[in-house]
């Protein structure tokens, strides 16, 4: 095995979740666009977060809102318990 695969796997995984995320979202009749707009983050940031590229525990916790979860249900890596 080789010393990428393993992060590799990651990548593929935070990616799959990301775009678990956009579908999510669009079910919902919104996106990381009009997240932005309503909030005034930049887009790429929600983008960052939800595929774990970037930490932001205010988009973080924007999203998890529009999805009706929390941040810790979404990536429990980072946000395990930190829900406030």
């Amino acid at each position: 095995m080789c010393h990428d695969c393993g992060r590799r796997s990651a990548m593929n995984a935070n990616r799959s979740r990301s775009e678990t995320i956009k579908y999510s979202l669009r079910m919902r009749g919104t996106s990381f666009a009009e997240l932005a707009r309503l909030h005034t983050i930049h887009p790429s940031v929600f983008s960052a977060v939800s595929s774990g590229r970037r930490r932001s525990h205010t988009a973080a916790k924007i999203i998890a809102d529009a999805l009706d979860s929390t941040p810790s249900a979404l990536w429990p890596e980072f946000y395990g318990g930190k829900d406030d």
